[in-house]
């Protein structure tokens, strides 16, 4: 008898499948991908900091965003408004529909589709560079936020090296004098 197993995923799983996905159809680095980052007045559900090494990913080099939409999410004024912060910010924008052709509501914006069914992903349409409606200050911002937020992931790495050196079963915790 076959076993069949069915999940019910939260919104946030699927995002997490959709980051694997692109991250394996891509060949995308973990190091350089970051998950609900703040962009404007909107959050992008991943940011992707591509090096200028194309033989890597089958990005071109620089700042790609992902807006991940499920069928349900519909609301075409809220996307414009999503594409439009995005667009400052970034050199590439994808919207990545799951399980559906996404809308996408300006020129240059790339099109994706990713099906739960094999976690694969499709390029329906590329990015283009958006470099005539990219702010450069904007786009440093945002570079730099990220660069604080691997120095903090950093630190806490590092401050962890003290904890516990010696491989017992329980914490130590140091207190400040």
């Amino acid at each position: 008898m076959p076993l069949s197993t069915s999940f019910n995923l939260c919104e946030n799983d699927i995002y997490f499948l959709v980051g694997k996905g692109l991250k394996s159809s891509l060949g995308l680095s973990q190091n350089n991908c970051f998950f609900e980052v703040p962009v404007g007045g909107s959050r992008a559900d991943m940011v992707y900091v591509q090096e200028p090494k194309p033989y890597e990913t089958s990005l071109s080099a620089g700042v790609h965003i992902f807006e991940v939409k499920m069928r349900w999410d519909s609301d075409v004024a809220r996307l414009r408004k999503q594409l439009m912060d995005y667009l400052a910010y970034a050199d590439y924008v994808w919207v990545v529909g799951v399980n559906c052709i996404p809308k996408t509501v300006f020129d240059g914006v790339g099109s994706m589709v990713f099906s739960t069914n094999g976690c694969s992903v499709g390029v329906i349409s590329p990015a283009n560079h958006c470099i005539e409606r990219v702010d450069s200050r904007l786009r440093q911002n945002l570079l730099t936020e990220l660069s604080d937020n691997v120095k903090r992931r950093l630190k806490c790495l590092r401050e962890m090296c003290f904890v516990n050196q010696l491989g017992g079963k329980k914490i130590l915790v140091q207190k400040k004098l």
